[in-house]
């Protein structure tokens, strides 16, 4: 069995506000987050970042539901890398393990992988940045 890392980033879009970014992406599929599963649909996402900490707003465009959560560390981005949501798969589900803005990276809370799931595969999906809401 392969995990596969996915770069699911169709139709991400960007735009910044302060200290917060703001991000919407159409995910295919389901997903978990570290705060539950999450239906396939578009989600806004707001990165809500102070001198101190970044939390995550993810909300359903479909349903309005909201949750928070805390990036477990941040990640530095190369120049030109485009926003993006970076998935581990499973055979039965995906779980959100990166989230980038066009300026860093954020490493997310995912479950432990069974040693059957070791190996793992990247799968890239390009995006189109600098619409905003």
């Amino acid at each position: 069995m392969n995990i596969k890392t996915i770069i699911a980033t169709a139709l991400l879009s960007t735009s910044a506000f302060a200290a917060d970014t703001m991000q919407k992406a159409d995910i295919g599929f389901a997903f978990r987050s570290p705060t539950g599963q999450h239906t396939a649909g578009e989600y806004k996402l707001v990165i809500r970042q102070t001198a101190a900490s970044a939390h995550m707003e993810l909300r359903s465009a479909e349903t309005g539901k909201t949750v928070l959560f805390y990036p477990m560390s941040t990640l530095q981005a190369k120049r030109g890398e485009q926003p993006r949501l970076v998935f581990t798969c499973g055979e039965s589900n995906c779980d959100l393990a990166e989230i980038w803005t066009s300026q860093q990276g954020y490493a997310v809370h995912t479950r432990k992988p069974t040693p059957a799931e070791a190996e793992r595969m990247a799968v890239v999906v390009p995006v189109k940045s600098g619409v905003s809401e």
